[in-house]
């Protein structure tokens, strides 16, 4: 049996023991209870996904020189979600749609966009009807809404052009896309009076583009031949409008290309890209080709 005082210690060491389990409870508790609580029913937020860039093209092809076959290695190499073309039929717009499937892999939809009945025997007839010639715009992005509208002509001063415009049908952010083929400026051999229309008529549809473009939407693309220079005031009518030169420092000259020269330099600038809504990813591209009297023009844009 114990005595009285061994159940002294007794008691007095199993208070220290409750006491120290006690204290022990106080310490953890917190930690404890944050370990056993139930995950967050509510998901982190998913980033946004960034826009997606695009790669575009525009290319002055030279049709009666050339031809869809010849075309369609340049676009394969380059894979452009889009690409607009001048002075194209649309008999070889549809040819180059199925050479660019069936022997590249790559599907385009196509949106023509005629200014006339060709002038030119390689056209080949199109399945609706009389052959045409002007625009044409292949896309690998959903295309939507095309309108082709005819410029002014100065009284047939020159051949009817157009200008075509589509929506690329890009998720969150559509793009205005409008493509022409300005007339060309004094020719050798015109009369003062006759250089000085040529020069009025070139400022009437470029105005007109200007004009379709600043009533386009928040994000906006224009590309085509202009036949103008880089410093020509007339220009100015899409800045104006909000739009700015892809080419800013005026680095990408297309015109002149020799087709029988690889590697020869370009002449001078005369084909464009002006933007609204679109960043520039990179600094725009030309290169010598073997198909046209044109470089194309090629840039990365993000909406």
């Amino acid at each position: 049996m114990s005595g009285p005082g061994n159940r002294a210690a007794t008691v007095l060491a199993l208070a220290l023991v409750a006491l120290s389990g006690c204290a022990a409870a106080t310490a953890t508790g917190p930690s404890a209870a944050t370990a056993a609580a139930p995950a967050p029913t509510t998901a982190p937020a998913t980033p946004a996904a960034a826009p997606p860039e695009l790669r575009v093209m525009t290319w002055n092809v030279r049709t009666n020189t050339y031809d869809a076959p010849d075309w369609a290695p340049v676009v394969a190499e380059q894979r452009p979600d889009v690409v607009a073309f001048q002075e194209i039929c649309v008999g070889d717009a549809e040819d180059l749609v199925d050479l660019l499937r069936e022997e590249h892999g790559l599907t385009y939809e196509l949106a023509p966009g005629p200014a006339r009945e060709a002038l030119y025997e390689t056209c080949r007839d199109t399945a609706a009807g009389p052959v045409v010639f002007g625009q044409a715009v292949l896309s690998r992005v959903p295309l939507v809404d095309p309108v082709t509208t005819i410029l002014p002509d100065g009284d047939d001063l020159d051949e009817p052009r157009s200008v075509l415009a589509v929506t690329l049908d890009v998720p969150g952010a559509p793009v205005r896309l409008l493509t022409t083929h300005i007339t060309i400026g004094p020719e050798r051999g015109d009369s003062e009076e006759k250089g000085q229309r040529r020069l009025d008529l070139q400022a009437a549809q470029v105005d007109v583009v200007g004009r379709a473009a600043a009533g386009s939407g928040e994000r906006v693309l224009v590309m085509g031949d202009f036949n103008m220079a880089p410093q020509d005031g007339r220009l100015d009518v899409f800045e104006e409008s909000g739009l700015l030169d892809v080419d800013r420092d005026r680095n990408a000259p297309t015109g002149g290309n020799d087709a029988e020269k690889p590697g020869s330099p370009a002449v001078h600038k005369i084909d464009y890209m002006f933007v609204k809504g679109l960043e520039r990813i990179g600094e725009p591209e030309t290169f010598w080709v073997p198909s046209s009297d044109h470089r194309p023009l090629v840039a990365t844009l993000r909406p």
